[in-house]
């Protein structure tokens, strides 16, 4: 069972980075968005 260690470690750690990442392109779509609708307010003369 040596190595199936080291394969159920790296399943767990690709998991762990893909979900990280999927969090971190969240978040930063959620900026992306919220930036482009103040400037979009802006341009049209909103609040």
């Amino acid at each position: 069972m040596g190595e199936w260690s080291y394969v159920t470690a790296a399943y767990g750690l690709t998991w762990a980075v893909l979900l990280g990442y999927a969090a971190y392109v969240r978040a930063r779509a959620r900026r992306a968005r919220a930036l482009f609708e103040s400037a979009q307010a802006a341009v049209r003369g909103g609040p």
